[in-house]
């Protein structure tokens, strides 16, 4: 107890969670021009998708089951990341 979470922990909202056909990722901060990318458990990448204020992002298209999202910055630079399940 007491241990706080880092400033970046939640930048963004990456909802819902389990997805079906579509995620909505939103951000309280300013910072744009971050970059969506999402990654089966094999590590290969399977979507990337660049973000501006609200966006929502196709997952229809992608077989069901756990995804590893990461958020990165302009200098690559992992602003969040998490795992997304897909159910249809």
């Amino acid at each position: 107890t007491g241990v706080s979470a880092p400033l970046n922990d939640h930048l963004f909202e990456v909802l819902p969670n389990p997805a079906q056909d579509f995620l909505v990722i939103s951000s309280q901060a300013s910072a744009t021009n971050a970059t969506f990318v999402l990654y089966d458990v094999l590590g290969r990448e399977v979507l990337s998708q660049h973000l501006s204020s609200n966006n929502t992002i196709v997952t229809e298209h992608l077989p069901a089951g756990v995804y590893l999202y990461q958020i990165i910055n302009p200098q690559n630079q992992t602003l969040q990341h998490g795992k997304i399940s897909i159910m249809h």
